[in-house]
């Protein structure tokens, strides 16, 4: 683990590399492992709209909880990238057909009009590259999360949407130096910890 900040990039880089040295395996069992620590928490199940992500072959798969919000009567929804650089977000459901978008990702088939916008989600669940104690996010480089949830950093109380961060432990450094935009997690759930503000999950 690095002992001193080191450059988001090169953070970035360490990150996925050790992501990727995981096993199929394990990160089959830690997915499974993460999943369950979501689907038993209060704020999941006190959640009435959810966002969850469309994972990467070596990213933490918790795709498996859209069926369980869906099944529970609530909303399920997928980011889906605009024009703007922002991140919309598209309920889905058991009728919704899919499209890729420019990087490959499935995304919901929906209308600009019928997307719910970032303030209006209740939990939000994002993978990220590399993670610290506190929960802050090292992205993919894009930015898109930190420019759809950025009113978040102007708000002292009320913080809905509430953003938990998925990753695996080997994805853990041991600081971040955020910039100013970077906006933070309230947790970030790995198959071993949660971490973060201490904010009960």
């Amino acid at each position: 683990m690095p002992t001193s900040i080191k450059s988001q990039a090169i953070l970035r880089k360490a990150g996925l590399a050790a992501r990727r040295e995981l096993t199929p395996a394990y990160r089959h069992t830690a997915s499974g492992q993460i999943l369950e620590k979501i689907r038993t928490s209060h704020r999941f199940k006190a959640s009435k709209a959810v966002a969850v992500y469309w994972p990467m072959p070596d990213e933490v798969d918790v795709i498996d909880l859209i069926d369980i919000v869906i099944a529970q009567n609530r909303r399920a929804y997928l980011p889906i990238v605009r024009q703007d650089m922002t991140l919309g977000f598209g309920e889905v459901t058991a009728s919704t057909r899919f499209c890729r978008n420019q990087y490959g990702i499935p995304e919901p088939v929906t209308t600009n009009d019928s997307l719910i916008t970032a303030r209006n989600l209740h939990l939000v669940i994002t993978p990220l590259s590399a993670f610290d104690d506190s929960g802050n996010r090292i992205g993919f480089g894009g930015g898109y999360y930190d420019r759809t949830f950025g009113f978040r950093r102007h708000r002292t109380s009320w913080l809905r949407p509430r953003l938990v961060g998925v990753a695996f432990d080997a994805q853990r450094v041991a600081a971040i130096k955020a910039n100013p935009w970077d906006v933070t997690m309230d947790a970030v759930i790995t198959e071993n910890a949660v971490y973060g503000s201490g904010i009960v999950i």
